[in-house]
Formats: structure tokens, sequence, C-alpha cells
């Protein structure tokens, strides 16, 4: 993983030389999101990483229980520490095996 850290930042220095900003700032990402596999122990463990896609508009994505129903109306929204959980466009899943 270290290796791959060191690649990301030579690479992030690279497109900021070469004025590619935006591009840098998603490098920057991929460095945070390697730190944290690398210092949480979860390498192999993970199944997928997928980021949100970009919208024009602003919209959330909200994480729901379903409760094995198809039902909408059973569906109960997933809050942390009593507090509703939305996401945006350009966020991070870790799917977890």
């Amino acid at each position: 993983m270290e290796e791959i850290i060191k690649y990301l930042v030579s690479s992030k220095h690279q497109l900021k030389r070469n004025g590619r900003y935006s591009q840098s700032d998603s490098v920057d990402v991929l460095i945070k999101l390697a730190k944290f596999l690398e210092h949480a122990n979860i390498i192999g463990k993970v199944n997928k990483i997928l980021m949100l896609p970009f919208t024009q508009s602003y919209s959330e994505y909200r994480l729901v229980n379903d409760c094995e129903s198809n039902d909408p109306s059973f569906w109960v929204e997933f809050c942390d520490n009593g507090e509703t959980f939305r996401l945006t466009d350009r966020d991070i899943i870790i799917k977890m095996r």
C-alpha cells in the first residue's frame, strides 16, 4: 500500500505541474482512501469501492432499510446518532464483504 500511496503522490504533483488541478483533487481523494484502507487494516475485505456520479442539480442519496418490503411506506431511513445520513454526488461508498 505504501508504494501505491507514493505513486499517487507523484501523480498528483505531475498533474499540478501540468495545470490539471481538478484531477489533482481527485488523486487527493484516492490518497486519503489508500491511507484509510492501510490504517484500518481492511485490505482484502473490500468488495467494491464506488464514487457516486456527479449531477448538475443538488440531489441527495438516502440510505434506507427496506424492511424486506417493496412498499416504500415500510422503509426506514438510516440514521447515525439520530441524524439522517445523506450522500451527495462524488461521495465514496466502500462495500465490505
